[in-house]
């Protein structure tokens, strides 16, 4: 009998499991269409009571990053940059960054030892880069330099199906001249 109550919960978790993949793929296929606003209402669901993946909380700060809320965007890249980074969805392939230009120092002040920064990059299907968003990071003339420097990255974008799909990703960079 406890084996039967076992081998049940662990089917109904697995179905569970397989039903929020579906929720999030049909999220983030809101948000590649365009659908922003649509996008939003599916990925507040998928996230209710906090329990958003790294991937859902990118997703959600992207697209209210498209509908022009910052605030709500950068909390949800922040959220997303708390949680481990998790698999792709079901099928895809991951982009592959081909060049990462460095932050130019020369434009931070000698005075500044390190900073660090957090930029939310959209990577999309074309191959070109969509928004480019600080998350977090200091001093702020490290920041833009990070800014900058995110805006020069090339990449080969993810694929789903064999088509190529748009992603975000969370790009860090650091400064340390010790």
């Amino acid at each position: 009998m406890k084996k039967l109550i076992t081998v049940t919960g662990l089917l109904l978790l697995l179905g569970s499991m397989a039903t929020g993949q579906e929720k999030l793929k049909h999220a983030v296929d809101l948000y590649r269409a365009g659908n922003y606003s649509d996008a939003v209402a599916e990925l507040e669901k998928f996230g209710a009571g906090g329990h958003g993946t790294h991937q859902s909380l990118l997703y959600l700060g992207a697209a209210y990053q498209h509908l022009g809320d910052k605030t709500k965007a950068r909390d949800g890249f922040k959220r997303a940059q708390l949680l481990a980074a998790v698999a792709n969805i079901d099928g895809e392939t991951p982009l592959k960054i081909t060049a990462k230009p460095k932050p130019d120092a020369r434009q931070v002040p000698g005075t500044y030892r390190n900073g660090s920064a957090t930029i939310a990059v959209e990577f999309k299907s074309d191959g070109t880069l969509g928004f480019v968003f600080l998350v977090k990071g200091n001093p702020d003339e490290f920041t833009q330099a990070c800014i900058d420097a995110a805006k020069g990255i090339t990449f080969e974008p993810s694929t789903a199906g064999g088509k190529p799909v748009t992603v975000i990703k969370l790009v860090e960079y650091s400064l340390d001249r010790y």
